[in-house]
């Protein structure tokens, strides 16, 4: 038994939900980047930037950022 490719395309009320989201993923992603390279010079894998949400989680709010 084969697996079908499912798409779904959201209506408009989730839709800015869904893109504030995906804004909010990118800004972490950046400022990870970011604060990793200012640090050691490299930036890291996704492993040890994972490792560090839940401390993030607690002690930032990602909520009133910068567009």
């Amino acid at each position: 038994m084969g697996s079908r490719p499912h798409r779904r395309y959201p209506n408009k009320s989730p839709q800015p939900r869904m893109e504030d989201t995906l804004e909010l993923c990118r800004l972490l992603h950046n400022r990870l980047r970011q604060e990793s390279y200012e640090k050691s010079g490299k930036t890291l894998s996704y492993t040890p930037q994972a490792n560090t949400f839940p401390g993030r989680k607690d002690g930032q709010s990602y909520a009133s950022r910068e567009r």
